[in-house]
C-alpha cells in the first residue's frame, strides 16, 4: 500500500449567500413617507422634509433590493420627488400670499 495518497483539496466553493434575505423595511418606509409628502404637499414645510427623507430611503433601498421591494422603492422615490416639487411650489405660494396680505393690510 505504498501508493496511498490522502484525499486532497477539492476546491469547494460555497454556492451563494446563506444569510437572511434583505429586509423590505426601507422600501416600505420610503413609500409611506413618499405618500405622506404627496398628501401634505399643501403644508408649508412638511412635504419638503418628507420628500427628502423619502428620496434618501428609497435610493438606499433600490441599491440593495430586487423584485417587488425594488418596485416599492421606485414608487416611493417617484412620489417623494413629486411631493418635494409640489411642496416647494406651495411653500413659495404660501410665502407670496403672506407677504401680499401683509403688504395690503
Amino acid at each position: 500500500m505504498d501508493n496511498y495518497q490522502p484525499p486532497g483539496n477539492y476546491n469547494y466553493q460555497p454556492q451563494g449567500n446563506y444569510g437572511p434575505p434583505p429586509s423590505k423595511g426601507k422600501a416600505i418606509a420610503g413609500m409611506i413617507i413618499g405618500i405622506a409628502s404627496l398628501v401634505f404637499c399643501w403644508a408649508p414645510v412638511a412635504p419638503i422634509v418628507l420628500g427628502i427623507v423619502a428620496l434618501i430611503l428609497c435610493t438606499g433601498a433600490r441599491k440593495t433590493m430586487t423584485g417587488g421591494a425594488r418596485s416599492m422603492a421606485t414608487v416611493g422615490l417617484i412620489l417623494g420627488i413629486i411631493g418635494l416639487i409640489l411642496g416647494i411650489i406651495f411653500t413659495i405660494v404660501w410665502i407670496a400670499c403672506g407677504s401680499f396680505i401683509a403688504y395690503y393690510s
